[in-house]
C-alpha cells in the first residue's frame, strides 16, 4: 500500500522486522529530535515521540530511535566548535580557514570526540531505557564532502578542489576512514 491506502502498519512493520515482507513504504512524519537534543534524555524523550508518530503515520515506515546531535558530529572531532542552541539543531563552526592548514591533518583519535562519546552514551541510554526492545540506528552521518565544508572554509574547500586536488583527495579519504571507524563503534555499541 502507499500513502492512506495502508490499512495495518504496525503489523506490515512486524512482518518486514521479521522478514515475512521483503519492503517497506516510507512516508515520515516531521521528526523533532532534530531540535530536541541537547541532551542524550531530552533526545529520547524527542525520539519516543517521533516513534510514535511513525506508528500513526500511513506508512509502512520502520520506526526507529537516532542517537542524533547535529550534522557536525565528525567535525566536532577535528576540533570544530559546536554551539548548542535551545529547540533547534546544534551548529558547528569550521576550524582551519586556509587550505594550507591541511598539510600535516591527521585522523583524530576516535576517543577524542566529545560529540562521539555523547552519541555512544546516548545509544547505551536508548538500550536500557527500552530494554534493547526497539530499534536503533547509527547517528544520521553526513558524506565525507559536507564534513570538509564544515571542518574547512567551504569557499576554499572547493576552491582546493581544482587548485589541490590531492591534499584535498587526501583530507577526504581521513574524514572517510574516520566516519567507518566511529560507524563500527556505533554498531557494536548497538
Amino acid at each position: 500500500g502507499i500513502g492512506g491506502a495502508i490499512e495495518a502498519p504496525k503489523e506490515k512493520i512486524i512482518d518486514f522486522w521479521e522478514g515475512k515482507q521483503p519492503y517497506l513504504i516510507n512516508t515520515d512524519s516531521v521528526p523533532i529530535r532534530y531540535t530536541f537534543c541537547n541532551s542524550i534524555e531530552e533526545n529520547f524523550n524527542a525520539n519516543l515521540c517521533d516513534f510514535e508518530n511513525t506508528l500513526d503515520c500511513p506508512s509502512d515506515t520502520l520506526p526507529y530511535l537516532e542517537p542524533w546531535f547535529g550534522t557536525g558530529v565528525y567535525a566536532e572531532a577535528f576540533g570544530c566548535k559546536y554551539f548548542w542552541r535551545d529547540r533547534d539543531a546544534p551548529a558547528v563552526h569550521y576550524t582551519y580557514h586556509n587550505i594550507n592548514e591541511l598539510e600535516n591533518i591527521q585522523k583524530p583519535d576516535i576517543h577524542s570526540g566529545k560529540i562521539f562519546s555523547m552519541v555512544i552514551e546516548a545509544i547505551d541510554y536508548f538500550k536500557a531505557k527500552t530494554n534493547s526492545k526497539l530499534p536503533i540506528c547509527i547517528t544520521d552521518t553526513q558524506s565525507a564532502c559536507d564534513t570538509a565544508t564544515l571542518i574547512l572554509d567551504p569557499s576554499e574547500f572547493f576552491i582546493g578542489c581544482y587548485t589541490e586536488p590531492q591534499l584535498i583527495k587526501n583530507f577526504l579519504k581521513i574524514i572517510t576512514e574516520l566516519i567507518i571507524e566511529f560507524s563500527q563503534k556505533q554498531v557494536e555499541a548497538i
